[in-house]
């Protein structure tokens, strides 16, 4: 598996998710979001604006 992009966002309650795409063979393989702070699971994709690269003090 091989990471393409991470980023990380903070949801309307104010918690830190994250999310990253990855590949498997040079093809894309699939885009999972998870909870960085334990505070929610996110369950729908964040607007574009919102993202910012992973580990980013801007979240």
């Amino acid at each position: 598996m091989d990471v393409r992009s991470d980023f990380q966002w903070r949801s309307e309650a104010g918690h830190l998710n994250g999310a990253y795409v990855y590949a498997q063979g040079g093809i894309l393989a699939g885009l999972d979001l998870w909870s960085i702070d334990g505070g929610e699971t996110p369950d729908t994709l964040p607007s574009t604006k919102a993202l910012v690269p992973y580990g980013s003090p801007q979240a």
